[in-house]
């Protein structure tokens, strides 16, 4: 019972993260090739700024927090 569970959570996560890729080729690719370049670049630079906090949260409870980069 308990392999089945396994294979079975691990089908599921396989499949949700090909799912995701599938997602991005098929939609959003497509989509930042339609958006002018500098607009694209924009939207990244800030995205990276929010994003930042976070990252380094999650790095920070794993354990695996990057080395600092240097002045």
């Amino acid at each position: 019972m308990r392999n089945r569970l396994l294979l079975g959570l691990s089908l599921l996560s396989t499949g949700l993260l090909a799912g995701a890729f599938g997602y991005g080729a098929a939609n959003l690719v497509p989509t930042f090739n339609s958006v002018p370049l500098d607009m694209r670049l924009d939207f990244h630079t800030e995205l990276m700024k929010m994003n930042g906090i976070t990252m380094q949260g999650q790095w920070r409870s794993r354990g695996s927090a990057p080395s600092p980069r240097p002045p």
